[in-house]
C-alpha cells in the first residue's frame, strides 16, 4: 500500500466499534481513542487521496514501491532491502497496521517481517521479484 494510505473504509458503526475493540486489546483504553480518531480521519481523507490517485493504477503503485525497495536496482528485493523498506514505511505511516507494528517488541517486529518476506518469496530463493511483490497484504 502506498505511504499514507491504509485502504480502510468504514462500512458503518459496527466497523468503527470493531476497530475500537481491536485498538483496546492492543494499546489499552488510554490510546484506543487516539487510534480510532486516527483511523476515522484517515478513512475520511482516503476518498480525496483515491481521487488524486485515479490516474495511477494499482500495478503502477506496486511497481513504484518495488523500485523504492530495490535499493541496489538489481531487479530483486532481498530480505534486507525488504526489511529496511518496510521499517521505513511503518515508522512514518499513521494507519492502524503501522501503529500495531510499532507496538510490537523488536523481536516480534523482525519475526513479522521475516514471515511476510517468506510469504512473498514464492520461489524460496531469498529474493522477491516484481511478480512476487505484494507488501500490502
Amino acid at each position: 500500500m502506498p505511504p499514507g494510505r491504509t485502504g480502510r473504509e468504514f462500512s458503518g458503526l459496527s466497523e468503527v466499534l470493531r476497530v475500537l475493540l481491536l485498538a483496546l486489546s492492543f494499546v489499552g483504553p488510554v490510546n484506543a481513542l487516539a487510534v480510532l480518531v486516527s483511523e476515522l480521519a484517515e478513512a475520511a481523507l482516503s476518498e480525496a487521496a483515491q481521487a488524486r490517485d485515479e490516474r495511477t493504477t494499482g500495478s503502477e503503485r506496486r511497481a513504484e514501491s518495488f523500485r523504492a525497495a530495490d535499493t541496489n536496482s538489481d531487479g530483486c528485493v532481498s530480505q534486507g532491502e525488504f526489511e529496511a523498506f518496510a521499517r521505513a514505511y511503518l515508522t512514518r505511516a499513521s494507519g492502524f497496521r503501522a501503529l500495531m507494528f510499532r507496538s510490537l517488541s523488536p523481536k516480534e517486529q523482525k519475526a513479522r517481517l521475516d514471515r511476510k518476506f517468506s510469504e512473498m518469496d514464492a520461489a524460496h530463493n531469498g529474493r522477491v521479484t516484481l511478480d512476487e511483490w505484494h507488501p500490502e497484504s
